[in-house]
């Protein structure tokens, strides 16, 4: 604060300014109060902190902290004004103005006090009275400190607004996101790229296939066979017949299913004839064909998965297949995809137990993760702790980049929660209260997995955890039996680019806003900053009322931008 101030101010101790009333207080115990619960508020440090059935002042004050206050926070308030019927405990100083000083001046220019030289202590700061008388408040001429208030709080009101604005744009932004990851894993994000990359065709043993094949210069060819799968990828080489060697296949147009040959022959037959073709490419305009392409479908990737899982088997006695996904509170997925256990996708393991007391002498500090470094949606390694463990379990426990991690539990909010290892560290183990789950195949995107598991999975794991009064927990049965809906691999990398290149703006918008909300938070100090070296209402005959605060345009520019961005992206 400039020590100099306009003609006609002066500087005076706080003690001069006001009656200091803390000799009224009476402060009541939480117990105390819950029996004699009234409609009285009962005020401390900052604010309201419970209710009374009776009153201690009755008029308008300014309470200023005496501990607990955010004193070196320059962003927040130290004081704040009461009024009605109230009752103030030992924490909040009591201040009444004198010699006609409004309340809210006084309470403005005690927010903006630099506290250093004036409070004490070390994890919870004083303000003891006799330090407080001391404080010096400028003291406008009694015309002039209506004046301010009164531009102090139309700026303020100003500011307030656009500040409410960028809230609401930053919860806007959150639930956006939330809309995104649903949308993903639900594949309504990937609706127009299934259209344009349709899954192969499957064949069934002792069935046969009619054909007609729809090539890059819009010719057809039309053919039939035993094994549709095996015949489509003879014609995608070049090796299916000479027409399609020379003219390239785009998809299956249209196929049909048979019980013998001769059905499917004498189908081939009239599709080839004019009448024929005709019908096929007035079917294929209206839509009505059954058409397949080069993606592989779900069902088939799940069976490699399988069949790699059985490979991997290294459990106790023979080997288990993966239960059947309950398919209870499950949305619907499109017709391309299919439902898997987590357990049959990926080999879930628990972590190393944190003891104090193990002892070891081949043992050797390794980093570990713990529940804190598993956020929902990213890993926080700020602190990354080491344990002494023997080489055996830290091979045995090492992450690898790709690995899926989900939290046990602890608080609700931690349950289930997680994200990917991506190899940060050359060597990381994970604790007991930190699951990981390998992908048995790395054509499964680790990254789609876990976006289920935080946003579907928030309430499958809250539903299916133990829980008592504080805590919530989470077993491996439970997880393993976590339902996964699983697109093709082609799709699954599809969603997970759209979903990071949507997630990119959102990132950049929110960080837009979050910006303009600190930028708001200097400007409040700089208005009362003006407001208390005479530079904010009339001072020599130069008048600066009616100036806008700089940050009112903040919420507009961003609310633009968000609206923008998420049309262009949509």
């Amino acid at each position: 604060m400039n020590k100099e101030l306009p003609t006609g101010w002066e500087f005076a101790k706080l003690e001069n300014a006001v009656d200091i009333l803390d000799s009224k207080r009476i402060p009541i115990n939480a117990k105390d109060r819950a029996q004699r619960q009234g409609n009285v508020p009962y005020y401390g440090a900052t604010g309201q902190v419970g209710w009374i059935d009776d009153f201690l002042f009755d008029e308008e004050l300014v309470l200023l902290g005496e501990d607990g206050a955010p004193f070196l926070d320059s962003s927040k308030q130290k004081a704040y004004i009461i009024r009605g019927k109230s009752w103030v405990n030992n924490h909040a100083h009591v201040l009444r103005t004198k010699n006609g000083i409004p309340n809210a001046y006084i309470k403005y220019y005690l927010d903006i006090v630099d506290y250093h030289e004036f409070v004490s202590g070390t994890t919870r700061l004083k303000l003891n009275q006799a330090a407080m008388r001391e404080i010096p408040i400028p003291i406008a001429p009694p015309e002039q400190q209506t004046l301010i208030v009164a531009e102090i709080e139309k700026q303020f009101s100003r500011l307030d607004e656009a500040v409410a604005n960028l809230k609401r744009i930053k919860a806007n932004l959150k639930r956006y996101k939330a809309a995104v990851l649903k949308a993903a894993v639900e594949g309504k994000l990937t609706e127009d790229w299934r259209k344009e990359h349709l899954p192969a065709p499957t064949s069934r043993p002792g069935k046969f296939y009619t054909y007609a094949i729809l090539c890059e210069d819009e010719s057809i060819y039309i053919g039939h066979t035993d094994d549709i799968e095996r015949r489509w990828n003879e014609h995608l080489e070049g090796k299916g017949a000479e027409w399609t060697k020379d003219h390239k296949p785009v998809k299956i147009a249209h196929y049909e299913e048979f019980d013998s040959r001769q059905e499917a022959a004498d189908r081939e037959k009239w599709l080839k004839t004019g009448f024929g073709r005709k019908w096929i490419k007035r079917e294929l305009a209206a839509g009505r064909t059954r058409q397949a392409g080069r993606v592989e479908p779900a069902s088939k990737l799940l069976v490699r998965i399988l069949t790699e899982r059985r490979a991997k088997w290294s459990g106790k006695g023979k080997y288990k297949e993966p239960g059947e996904t309950e398919p209870s509170n499950l949305p619907e997925l499109p017709e391309t995809w299919v439902w898997a256990r987590l357990d049959a996708i990926a080999a879930l393991k628990g972590g190393i137990t944190v003891d104090k007391n193990r002892k070891s002498a081949i043992a050797r500090p390794v980093p570990y993760l713990r529940v804190a470094n598993v956020q929902r949606g990213y890993l926080d390694l700020s602190e990354v702790k080491t344990i002494d463990a023997p080489n055996t379990d830290i091979k045995d426990l090492n992450l690898l980049a790709g690995d899926i991690l989900f939290n046990e539990g602890g608080d609700r909010d931690k349950l289930g929660r997680g994200w990917i290892w991506e190899g940060q560290l050359p060597e990381c183990i994970h604790q007991n209260h930190v699951f990981r789950a390998r992908l048995y195949l790395a054509e499964v995107a680790p990254k789609l997995v876990s976006l289920w598991g935080n946003s579907f999975g928030q309430a499958y794991f809250l539903r299916e955890g133990k829980q008592t009064t504080n805590l919530a927990s989470l077993n491996l049965t439970k997880l393993s039996a976590f339902p996964i809906p699983l697109p093709s691999a082609a799709e699954q990398n599809e969603i997970v680019a759209e979903v990071e290149r949507r997630l990119s703006v959102i990132d950049e918008l929110k960080t837009t806003v979050e910006a303009n909300l600190t930028r708001a938070d200097r400007l409040r100090q700089s208005i009362l900053s003006q407001a208390f070296s005479g530079r904010l209402v009339v001072q020599d005959g130069k008048d600066r009322r009616g100036q806008e605060p700089q940050a009112y345009s903040l919420a507009a520019d961003s609310q633009a931008r968000f609206v923008n961005d998420t049309r262009e992206r949509r």
